[in-house]
């Protein structure tokens, strides 16, 4: 056996497979596992120079993948105003006249994660309220959606769009109103994201790292590029080196030339098929509950989406798509049956991104042409009751039914989208178990493997890393219980207390146990 350098000892090792099966320490050589045994049987290993860690009673188990996040929008909140729990307009527009106020003339006003839902006001703030509060500075604020977003008159007078331009949405005067939407929403981030400088990326970069660490993510597959950011934000990625975690990127672009040069085996991940059942572009196949005059929008045609598919796959490269409503999903999937019966593939491990709101004959299908789930357990267990109302309650019944994907044999990876919802697998983990209908709620067991041993195999990584096997890569999460015997309402009391990334300690918080 090669020189063991680091041990584990006096805890609970929770491999994930086989499940349920634990042990009392674990082995650890250069950035690989080399055994799981008894303390005594893993004491025995240790040499002169081997780190000793003493678990104390935590539970140690793979380190964690979030399987869709926008990696670098949620770096940047580190400097820019972060609208995630302000409880009115009031303190919104408070936040971001503070922020003017300290600028030099003409700098942006920038922030993020805002969603009206969440405010006492119900409703988006008016132009007016906007230029009045950034005091003549240009001001951008992206919804948590990611599918609208607020500028003010000193913005769009910067951002040039043109007049006929597709969402920008104009009031009864026939003015704009300061929302964006589609079309005109994703031309303002492209702008914006040109704005960025590499220092501002590295610094991001940096944050969002740290924050990895900190929730015990090893493993990012990082959406980034497309619409809306452009070939920065993926050029980025490719070019950094982390040193907390990997990240896997899914360069969202539909230009497969693009994929080819940089010699990527993936694609997609934002390829829009629909909107957000937030702002009603999700596209479904009935009305929407509360504004029955629309079923959402779909943004590609048949002819499109087969073009894109087709050519990804005989490359040989994965592709995903976002479809929440079902109409978005009815129209993917035909998409990809027709490519696949085309040009027949065993284990393509194509994706569809979210796969929000299906009917029963979707889940068979998407069973049957071997596609994987990035799934967002957060997303209806943070916005269950504004779902409800666009959606009614028959839909709201079939919204994210994560168990019944899990019971038809669709692999699943659990992902955050984050800035949608936080970086922090612990609390998707915590929507899993506590989703809002019973019906849908997984085991603790099968939360904890969606965002490691599941994820894993949504990038074809599951040889290399998602459970603790000797040979694996040593990425590893201590958290300070083990969650399996907490019950689902405490489960917020269990923290992450350190994470190693390929070997080494990168993250090392309080040993208190919950």
């Amino acid at each position: 056996m090669p020189e063991i350098t680091q041990v584990f000892l006096n805890g609970t090792v929770y491999p994930v497979e086989p499940a349920g099966q634990t042990y009392e320490a674990l082995a650890v050589y250069g950035d690989r596992i080399a055994g799981l045994g008894t303390n005594d049987e893993i004491r025995s290993l240790v040499e002169k120079d081997t780190e000793v860690i003493n678990l104390k009673g935590r539970f140690l188990m793979p380190g964690f993948i979030d399987t869709h996040a926008h990696l670098l929008d949620t770096g940047l909140t580190e400097t820019r105003l972060n609208f995630a729990a302000v409880p009115s307009l009031r303190v919104l527009l408070g936040q971001v006249k503070e922020r003017a106020d300290s600028l030099a003339p003409g700098a942006w006003v920038l922030g993020g994660n805002f969603d009206e839902n969440f405010t006492a006001e119900k409703r988006l703030p008016t132009l007016a309220e906007l230029d009045a509060a950034a005091g003549g500075h240009p001001l951008y604020i992206n919804h948590r959606s990611y599918h609208w977003s607020l500028v003010n008159s000193a913005a769009l007078a910067l951002l040039g769009l043109p007049a006929d331009l597709p969402g920008l949405e104009r009031g009864a005067d026939g003015q704009p109103t300061g929302l964006l939407n589609r079309e005109a929403n994703a031309s303002a981030k492209v702008k914006l994201a040109q704005l960025v400088s590499t220092a501002e990326l590295t610094a991001a970069f940096c944050a969002v790292s740290r924050r990895a660490a900190q929730v015990g993510l090893t493993t990012i597959h990082c959406i980034e590029g497309g619409e809306y950011w452009g070939d920065q934000y993926p050029d980025f990625i490719l070019h950094a080196r982390p040193q907390t975690f990997t990240p896997v990127l899914y360069f969202n672009t539909e230009d497969i030339g693009k994929i080819k040069e940089r010699g990527l085996a993936r694609m997609g991940g934002d390829i829009l098929v629909d909107g957000s059942i937030s702002n009603r572009s999700a596209a479904f196949l009935e009305p929407y509950s509360d504004q029955p005059t629309t079923r959402g929008r779909l943004y590609h045609t048949q002819a499109e989406l087969l073009e894109l598919i087709e050519a990804a796959h005989r490359a040989g490269i994965q592709i995903g798509f976002h479809a929440i409503g079902d109409a978005a999903i009815e129209e993917v999937l035909t998409a990809y049956e027709t490519v696949l019966l085309r040009w027949p593939r065993p284990d393509h491990r194509h994706r569809i991104e979210h796969f929000g709101v299906p009917r029963a004959e979707h889940i068979a299908q998407a069973r049957k042409l071997g596609l994987v789930l990035p799934v967002q357990p957060a997303f209806v267990y943070q916005k269950g009751a504004t779902y409800l109302t666009r959606l009614g309650e028959e839909r709201f019944s079939r919204a994210y039914p994560l168990r019944d994907l899990w019971a038809a044999g669709l692999l699943l990876g659990g992902g955050s989208d984050s800035l949608v919802s936080p970086l922090d697998p612990l609390f998707g983990i915590r929507a899993v178990v506590n989703a809002p209908r019973p019906s849908q709620r997984l085991t603790v067991e099968q939360a904890l493997r969606l965002y490691t041993l599941n994820a894993a195999a949504l990038a074809f990584e599951e040889k290399e890393k998602g459970s603790l096997t000797p040979g694996k890569r040593a990425d590893l999460v201590v958290l300070s219980a083990d969650p399996r015997l907490v019950p689902p309402a405490e489960l917020e009391r269990v923290k992450v207390t350190m994470t190693v990334f390929a070997g080494k300690v990168v993250y090392a918080g309080s040993e208190e146990t919950a």
